[in-house]
């Protein structure tokens, strides 16, 4: 969550208030309406600057400038309207594309570009205390430094390091998903074959800070062949041999040891160090995910030049999978998500396939690429078309291989507990 840099004016006198009011009367009411919402943000603007008007003989300038000083007193008014920057917030991502856009591509990318503030991420803020939150979209969405936010807010430079960091620590990127496999070998006892499939429950948070979690339970095996299994015996338990491992779509993590037809227990693990990100063939800190280009040339690149850092295959082979862990896998701005649909959208070898529903019965719009291994099988992903998020990931594997699909139950911006998945 980082704001967009603006062109600042230059700083004005307030002895020509007139000319104050032209230099920062759109900015201050760009900020009050993400905050407030259109129908609010009319009425406190006007006062915000009628108060500084009315206590220009006051202001001093060896304690800020006139733009950190006009954005405490909007601040200061913001807070008598708790209720409405709630809704707000909430309302945030509800805003559509414009009507006028001119295509598939330039839609997602505009609806996706509307999601800084998503209903999750949202109601996340909106649970901060008032001097956390206000610190927070200062930060975001003026793009204040925590110096003139220690002006603008009349508090200490240290007390706005430790607001901000209170908030980014309760505010976390998560991402749930559902990995099923068919696994290609078949299993017997007595001579009955049949396949099995099993999925995995993960779950992953990251805080603004850097420190991350996950979580991982195994759900039931089944066999895909009932009549064939209760013949076998009906067993409820298998090995898993060697051969039968297999790379989670997105997670590159290889699974070995037992099937079971009992649902494992939830497992939770912290990372002490600073989480990094899979992109390409390059680990990324959170910093560096947050400063990816937004231009969807210049972030083609980069996935290129990160791809070309782990893997010696060719690069365009890898770049679907790249661009496509940014439009949910990987804590990127708005912006950048919008850029990696546009890249993604202008492959040559991708292609949109139409109307489909993803594994769990969920409506969709399919995207088609080649897989790695086998260009004659294509991968998919499946994407929601009204909020522009990832629903499925169907990995083709190899011919004759098991087949892997994954699924995303949620993503986004979350103040929830990291906690180890239950049986839901």
């Amino acid at each position: 969550m980082t704001a967009t840099p603006v062109e600042r004016p230059p700083e004005q006198s307030l002895d020509d208030f007139s000319a104050v009011f032209d230099a920062y009367f759109g900015e201050i009411h760009g900020y009050v309406t993400r905050r407030l919402g259109p129908g609010q943000a009319e009425d406190v603007v006007a006062e915000t600057f009628l108060t500084a008007f009315r206590k220009r003989a006051r202001y001093d300038p060896a304690r800020a400038g006139v733009r950190t000083w006009l954005y405490g007193i909007a601040t200061n008014l913001i807070g008598k309207h708790r209720r409405a920057e709630v809704r707000a917030l909430g309302a945030m991502n509800r805003y559509g594309p414009p009507a006028d856009s001119p295509g598939h591509e330039e839609r997602v990318a505009a609806q996706v570009s509307a999601e800084s503030l998503r209903p999750a991420l949202a109601e996340a803020i909106a649970r901060l205390g008032r001097g956390e939150r206000d610190v927070l979209l200062l930060t975001a969405l003026a793009g204040l430094s925590h110096e003139e936010i220690a002006a603008a807010l009349g508090i200490s430079y240290g007390t706005v390091g430790s607001r901000l960091s209170r908030a980014r620590s309760k505010i976390r990127w998560y991402v749930k998903r559902l990995n099923t496999i068919r696994w290609a070998r078949p299993y017997d006892r007595k001579g009955d074959t049949y396949q099995l499939e099993s999925s995995t429950t993960t779950e992953d948070w990251i805080s603004e800070e850097g420190r991350a979690w996950t979580g991982y339970r195994k759900l039931a095996t089944r066999p895909l062949d009932v009549e064939a299994w209760r013949r076998d015996g009906s067993p409820t338990e298998w090995k898993a041999e060697r051969g039968d491992s297999s790379v989670s779509p997105g997670e590159g993590r290889t699974e070995y040891g037992a099937f079971s037809t009992s649902p494992g227990k939830g497992h939770l693990g912290s990372y002490k160090n600073r989480k990094k990100f899979r992109f390409g063939g390059e680990q990324l800190t959170l910093e560096e995910i947050k400063a990816l280009p937004a231009d969807p040339g210049a972030l083609r690149n980069r996935a290129l030049e990160a791809i070309h850092a782990g893997v010696e295959r060719s690069a365009d082979d890898h770049l679907p999978m790249a661009l496509a862990s940014l439009l949910y896998e990987l804590p990127a701005s708005p912006e950048v998500r919008g850029a990696a649909y546009r890249a993604l959208a202008a492959l040559p070898l991708v292609r949109a396939e139409g109307r489909t529903r993803d594994p769990r019965g969920r409506p969709g719009v399919a995207i088609a690429f080649p897989g790695m291994y086998d260009r004659s099988t294509p991968n998919r992903l499946i994407i929601d078309p009204d909020t522009s998020m990832v629903l499925a990931f169907l990995d083709a594997g190899v011919p004759g291989g098991s087949k892997g699909t994954e699924v995303v139950l949620e993503a986004g911006w979350t103040d929830s507990e990291p906690v180890a998945p239950s049986a839901g």
